[in-house]
């Protein structure tokens, strides 16, 4: 019974750890994909404003405001061009 208990835990532990690797393999895709939205989108514009967007994307800030700031640096950047 004790040996029964025992490795239903490993059992589980193993799985919780596989499920915790999928997860950091996910959030390293969203960062990479962010990165390089910023870098599609702000090709050779704002350098400064670039940098500091994938230092935060780094950082852990959310998708959303990411996307958020890029249309808003975007925005500024056409307003300017003209």
């Amino acid at each position: 019974m004790e040996a029964n208990k025992a490795f239903n835990r490993i059992k589980g532990n193993i799985e919780r750890n596989i499920k915790a690797k999928e997860k950091d393999k996910q959030k390293k895709n969203t960062k990479a994909n962010l990165k390089k939205l910023v870098n599609n989108t702000m090709k050779g514009r704002a350098a400064k404003n670039v940098s500091r967007l994938k230092k935060n994307i780094n950082e852990g800030i959310s998708e959303m405001t990411v996307k958020t700031r890029l249309a808003q640096l975007n925005k500024q950047t056409k307003y300017q061009q003209k």
